[in-house]
């Protein structure tokens, strides 16, 4: 790896770097957006849509071994423990919203399953929602009640060999349109499920490559790069197919 320096700076990709965003190129619908354009094995996270936002650091870096945008992408290495949280106030699950990230596997914890991303813990109160692998499945969980016994799984098999081709990156969407939860990978809607209620209001962190009370499973991490993970308060697909950008999103 590297060792060559440059400031991360919130905002829209020009000319090789991140430059801030103005009125006029903005996204008011973009309620988080983290993304990667710093220095090899550096670990400090900017939200571009709230770049105050606080993060819980653990194993997440940033490097420069297999960027997709600029000269970085985020890596977590699967090691037990947090890999990257923050706050998820901010957000309605109840609502329409679309989670999309460019995702690039490695490697299961030691167990057969590993969390992408989601605001869940071990499956025992407080979830919302999660996105992980589970042997030779992709699985997108909701939950709709407190005590954490409203939990849904919608499995998808078919594609799941798309996504974790270990040598391509691959961009994942899960969006929600009323009660009905979207998937779609690399811009193929992949599979449309109907949830029974309402996802839970959870009060625990967003949680990338690992579960929030990670200690209850610890072997369900995940060796993986990111990049642009984006959480938006609207549908931003309707239920079709679309091509993915091929540049960095912008955030308001």
């Amino acid at each position: 790896m590297s060792s060559s320096i440059q400031a991360h700076v919130p905002g829209q990709f020009r000319n090789g770097a991140y430059e801030r965003n103005d009125a006029e190129n903005g996204d008011p619908n973009t309620l988080f957006l983290l993304q990667s354009n710093a220095a090899d094995n550096t670990n400090e996270f900017i939200d571009t849509a709230l770049p105050g936002r606080a993060f819980n650091v653990g194993n997440m870096t940033h490097q420069d071994t297999d960027p997709k945008f600029g000269i970085s992408s985020m890596y977590t290495t699967g090691a037990v423990g947090v890999s990257l949280e923050t706050d998820s106030a901010v957000f309605d699950w109840s609502q329409d919203f679309t989670v999309d990230l460019w995702y690039k596997w490695v490697a299961h914890g030691a167990g057969v399953a590993s969390q992408i991303l989601g605001v869940w813990n071990d499956g025992a109160t407080n979830m919302a929602w999660l996105v992980y692998h589970h042997g030779d499945q992709l699985w997108i969980g909701t939950n709709t009640n407190a005590n954490g016994t409203g939990y849904t799984w919608f499995t998808q098999i078919t594609n799941y060999a798309a996504l974790t081709t270990r040598t391509a990156w691959h961009h994942l969407a899960i969006e929600l349109i009323g009660s009905t939860m979207h998937t779609y990978i690399n811009g193929t809607l992949v599979d449309s499920q109907v949830i029974p209620a309402a996802i839970f209001a959870s009060t625990n962190p967003l949680a990338i490559g690992n579960f929030v009370n990670e200690a209850a499973v610890p072997t369900q991490e995940t060796t993986a790069y990111y990049d642009e993970v984006r959480i938006s308060n609207i549908a931003r697909y309707n239920g079709a197919s679309f091509t993915p950008e091929t540049q960095p999103y912008v955030a308001y």
